[in-house]
Order: structure tokens, then C-alpha cells, then sequence
């Protein structure tokens, strides 16, 4: 592989039977094999990413690409054709009473909406012709009452954990705007102000989930190759999926929308679970310090 890595080719199958490539990454630090990652490699040597602090024991590189692997290479993966939902629980978490039943943490908490907040996915279908592109993606899921994204609380990171995000979302902003300048003329903006007034408030991101018809959708796939190769991001600084999530969010979702697709559990934290801190791993490791489970839920019959 490049830059001092090795890898190898493999291939997966999706709903419609059509094989996709997909590399294989072992880690230099640990020597193990990590089960499926991402196909690019970072503009940065493995000597360069070596020299920067560890995060949570492990090195930078293992870090972010456990990390990230959830946000981005995890979303291509053609198996994912068979499912509707994402959860990612850490290795390092522990529940404290019965586990709870998954696909109840998605569904829309109808308590949570005032009676102004209409969700764009609930509007009628002659609305939703009248959309931008760039909310089409917001559109396209959730007849079936699932929220986008459920959390289990929030965390403040650090400014050197978040530098260049603000860059990143502007730059998103304005390519989308370039390219519809031609025919709509369209402006966007970071849409929810919670989400966008304060890129160093994150999610927690050892407990969460999230509807794949949105997260897997076109737009937001766009989005995530920017996010990916944006020159001062990932890999320069610590940037992981706890960025990732709510600044997404924060391009499709107004306030009120926000209040009826995203499930806050914060409070199953310390009462229902406990996250133990454990030393990081990379995501995929058969490891028996620390490692990072995905579930998914079926894809049920339409």
C-alpha cells in the first residue's frame, strides 16, 4: 500500500449482485489487519503522522482512521444495501441494565416537536419537488417515523480538534452554490443555528445511530469525499466522526426539523450505560483491549 502501509484487495457484493473493490488496511504501529477501511490513503507520510501527540493511547493515525471508518467507509460498503439503520457502540461501553431493543432508539419522538416544526420528511410529496437538491437528501427517508440520528449526549472538544471545520463547511457551501449558480442560482447556508453557531460541541460518538437512507444518500456522500480530502482536515488535525455528524446535520436540518430527527438519549447515560474509557483501538481490530462494534438493522420488506 502506499505510504509505508500494506493492504490488500477484496471484493463485496451488493443488493443487486455487482462486485466493488475495496482494500484492506494493516496498521504499521499494531501489525494487525484491519477488516475493511478506507481506499485512500491521506496526502501525509506515515513518518509525519507518527510525530503527532496520541489521542486516547493510540497513535494519530490508527485514531483517525478507526474513527472515521464508521463515517465514511462504512456507508460504501455494498452489504449495507440490506439494511435501514446504523448503530455504533463501542467496545468500552457497558450496559447497565437490558440493552435496548435498537430500532426503538430511532423512532420519532413526537413529543420532542412544537406545533410549528413541520419535518422535511413529512411534507407532501408536491412540496418536495419544489426543494433544492441540497435538501433532497433530507427529504428522501423517514415516511416510516425514523428519526435521522440518535445520540447519547454531547461533549466540548478541544479548538485543536475541530480547527478547520468552519473552512471545511464554507468551502462545502460554496461549491454547491457554484454549481447550481447556472441554473437556480440557489444560496445555502449551515441551516441549524445549534449546530452551527459552535463546531467544537460534538456528539458523544461511542453510542450512536443513524437512518442509512440519509447518511448513505448521494448529497451527503458528496459531502463526506470533501470532508475526506479537505487539505487542513482529517489528517493535519484530529478531526473524527464526532465532527462529522452534527455538522452534517447542521446543512439539512432547521431548528425545528432538528427537534423531530434527532433523538437525544443522553439521559440513558450513567443510568442505563457506562462508557469505560478504555484505550483506543483501530475500528475492526480483533482486539481484546478495546474495539468498536457496528449493528445494523434489516432492511424490512417495502
Amino acid at each position: 500500500g502506499a505510504n509505508g502501509t500494506a493492504g490488500q484487495h477484496f471484493e463485496l457484493a451488493d443488493g443487486l449482485g455487482r462486485l466493488h473493490r475495496y482494500v484492506a488496511f494493516q496498521s504499521p504501529s499494531s501489525g494487525s489487519l484491519v477488516l475493511v477501511t478506507f481506499n485512500r490513503y491521506p496526502a501525509i507520510s506515515n513518518e509525519e503522522l507518527g510525530r503527532k501527540p496520541k489521542i486516547c493511547g493510540a497513535d494519530l493515525q490508527d485514531y483517525t482512521y478507526g474513527t472515521n471508518w464508521y463515517a465514511f467507509e462504512m456507508s460504501r460498503l455494498p452489504v449495507l444495501d440490506h439494511f435501514d439503520a446504523f448503530y455504533k457502540i463501542d467496545g468500552d461501553i457497558t450496559f447497565l441494565s437490558a440493552a435496548p431493543t435498537l430500532k426503538t432508539l430511532l423512532q420519532q419522538r413526537a413529543q420532542d416537536a412544537t406545533e410549528s416544526g413541520v419535518s422535511l420528511l413529512q411534507v407532501p410529496a408536491k412540496r418536495v419537488q419544489d426543494f433544492e437538491a441540497h435538501d433532497r437528501a433530507a427529504v428522501r427517508h423517514i415516511l416510516d417515523g425514523w428519526a435521522l440520528f440518535m445520540h447519547t449526549g454531547v461533549a466540548n472538544d478541544p479548538d485543536w480538534a475541530t480547527a478547520g471545520i468552519v473552512a471545511w463547511r464554507d468551502e462545502a457551501i460554496a461549491l454547491e452554490e457554484s454549481r447550481c449558480a447556472d441554473s437556480s442560482g440557489a444560496k445555502f447556508a449551515c441551516q441549524c443555528a445549534d449546530l452551527c453557531k459552535d463546531v467544537g460541541v460534538v456528539f458523544y460518538s461511542n453510542f450512536v445511530g443513524g437512518a442509512l437512507g440519509f447518511w448513505q444518500s448521494p448529497e451527503v456522500m458528496a459531502l463526506a469525499s470533501r470532508y475526506e480530502k479537505f487539505k487542513d482536515g482529517m489528517w493535519v488535525h484530529r478531526w473524527t466522526d464526532q465532527q462529522w455528524w452534527r455538522n452534517v446535520l447542521g446543512f439539512f436540518l432547521s431548528d425545528e426539523e432538528y427537534k423531530l430527527q434527532v433523538n437525544d438519549l443522553a439521559s440513558l447515560r450513567d443510568d442505563d450505560f457506562r462508557h469505560d474509557l478504555l484505550s483506543f483501538g483501530v475500528a475492526g481490530l480483533n482486539s481484546s483491549s478495546s474495539r468498536v462494534d457496528p449493528f445494523f438493522v434489516q432492511r424490512e420488506c417495502e
